[in-house]
């Protein structure tokens, strides 16, 4: 891969964490990564709270393979 190409997700959230839908808003311009980064999300299932036991509804993540 050349380069270090990103690709920007909005994960959806529920109350508790749980991922229920995600979204690519900026492809890297690499199918394959793109494709890996919504699998690997996807297997994540849930996301932690913070620290004040909160999670948002919508979160952006920017995902690039050297970072």
């Amino acid at each position: 891969m050349r380069g270090n190409p990103a690709a920007e997700v909005e994960v959806i959230c529920s109350p508790s964490g749980q991922i229920v839908g995600m979204k690519l808003t900026q492809s890297s311009g690499n199918d394959a990564w793109d494709q890996a980064v919504l699998k690997a999300i996807e297997k994540t299932g849930t996301l932690p709270r913070d620290e004040n036991g909160k999670i948002p509804s919508k979160i952006p993540f920017v995902f690039r393979p050297r970072d």
